[in-house]
């Protein structure tokens, strides 16, 4: 039997009284989506302060596994954090999840600071490009 993540990160928010901000899934090139949950979440120990956490899944090929991978990595989050425990029968999975869920958040940062040194890039380009006009 598979209960959705959906149904344990609902009950657990409604229990802490806390509520998702936003829950998107997008594309990022071939053939692969990602999702991210965004809440507001207590700081490490701090549960009185909230802030906005954005919490990003795995990638897969369809929308709705990746939100359930973004649902997951959430309830991950929640329990890191000591606010919750989940009781899951399939433990050593969740274990092997967060390593994979590591070096995809590691590569989605990568891809990021990339797009940015690109953007940057191209800015610059166009300057000099303007300037060149200007000049002639």
């Amino acid at each position: 039997m598979y209960i959705s993540k959906e149904n344990v990160l609902q009950q657990a928010l409604e229990k802490l009284a806390l509520e998702i901000q936003e829950s998107k899934s997008f594309d990022v090139g071939n053939n692969q989506m990602v999702s991210f949950v965004c809440l507001n979440a207590p700081s490490c120990g701090q549960y009185s302060m909230l802030h906005q956490k954005k919490i990003f899944g795995d990638y897969n090929l369809m929308a709705l596994d990746a939100l359930e991978s973004a649902r997951l990595a959430t309830l991950l989050y929640l329990q890191d954090m000591g606010i919750i425990f989940v009781d899951d029968i399939n433990l050593s999975e969740l274990t092997k999840y967060k390593t994979k869920l590591a070096e995809c958040q590691w590569k989605l940062l990568a891809a990021s600071n990339f797009a940015g040194m690109f953007q940057q890039e191209i800015e610059s380009l166009k300057a000099k490009l303007g300037s060149a006009y200007q000049e002639n």
